[in-house]
């Protein structure tokens, strides 16, 4: 079964700010970027529990080449998967915990 995604504001804000920086340094960067999160995305629609927990409901999914993480909750009910963040690996622990808790 193929989950139906939305993602989240924050998140695709997320999304802009990373490549951004990444376009800054080499445009191509930046399309890889999406490249890569476009892959993550597909393979969390397909197999959603596939990936671990982190905190509490929330999942995350590394990409395959850029240092970032998705976070996302599956909602069974609605066959959805919602995306709440898209951050950077090793962005400070409490940042993202808190982030995920205030959802």
């Amino acid at each position: 079964m193929v989950y139906k995604t939305v993602i989240l504001e924050e998140a695709k804000e997320d999304i802009k700010k990373a490549r951004a920086y990444y376009r800054k340094i080499l445009k191509s960067l930046s399309k890889r970027f999406t490249a890569d999160i476009k892959e993550i995305v597909a393979k969390i629609r397909n197999k959603p529990f596939n990936f671990g927990f982190r905190f509490d409901e929330f999942r995350t999914a590394n990409l395959s080449v850029f240092p970032y993480q998705i976070h996302y909750i599956v909602d069974e009910a609605n066959s959805t998967i919602i995306i709440f963040a898209v951050l950077h690996a090793y962005r400070d622990p409490n940042f993202v915990e808190l982030r995920m808790v205030k959802r």
